[in-house]
């Protein structure tokens, strides 16, 4: 798909919340990678954007705030799958204490599935429902040239009058247009490597190998296969 809007340089974070079981012991804290975020963040990247990105299930509790403390972020993303509801609930209000300047934007198959929900319980500054990337890029070059965001489809939020949209984005067919998902950027293989022996402890595969590197055979845009 192509998009012809002009880029500003502004600086992105892209997070993955902490959304592992706490009250399980490290070796067990397994979690459901969520993709949306990897789209988001090779257009992005690829559309000439200054992205870095923060998995939270990979280190350090005081990892966020160092982050934060070490530049400013014009935008923050955050994206994940509907049972991580409560910690990027919780991410949020952390943010919003450490970091009130960065315009939060929600994404993935929580903010599909209950937008007005999400925006009037999590608070972000902007909700995107559906296939998020080029919604995020656009949202992101309007917001930074001080233009309309309300042509822009897709799009979830709060205003004076309460809840409003911006309609459907449509789904991009021709998958070859987008670039591959971020694996790299999110640490896909230290997920591999330390929790894909986890589908055995859960009773969901039959592995008595702990080198085998297993996990959700996932569809390209969302849908488990």
């Amino acid at each position: 798909m192509n998009v012809t809007e002009s880029v500003v340089a502004k600086k992105t974070l892209i997070i993955l919340a902490d959304v592992g079981d706490s009250s399980t012991h490290e070796q067990h804290r397994w979690y459901r990678f969520p993709h949306n975020p990897l789209y988001v963040s090779s257009y992005l990247r690829e559309m000439g954007l200054d992205v870095d990105i923060l998995n939270l299930n990979h280190c350090r509790k005081q990892e966020l705030q160092e982050v934060l403390s070490s530049k400013p972020y014009d935008y923050i993303y955050i994206g994940g799958n509907d049972p991580d509801g409560s910690a990027i609930h919780k991410l949020i209000s952390d943010l919003r204490r450490v970091n009130v300047d960065s315009i939060i934007i929600i994404g993935g198959l929580l903010g599909f599935t209950h937008p007005e929900y999400v925006c009037t319980t999590f608070r972000p500054d902007y909700l995107v429902a559906g296939e998020s990337e080029v919604t995020v890029f656009r949202l992101i070059n309007q917001l930074s040239n001080e233009e309309p965001i309300g042509e822009i489809p897709g799009l979830a939020f709060l205003d004076s009058d309460g809840f409003c949209t911006t309609g459907v984005v449509p789904r991009t067919r021709d998958l070859d247009s987008i670039p591959f998902p971020d694996y790299e950027g999110f640490g896909y293989d230290h997920y591999l490597d330390k929790f894909s022996y986890e589908w055995a402890y859960q009773g969901m595969l039959d592995i008595s190998d702990e080198s085998v590197r297993c996990g959700f055979i996932q569809g390209s845009r969302g849908c488990f296969a």
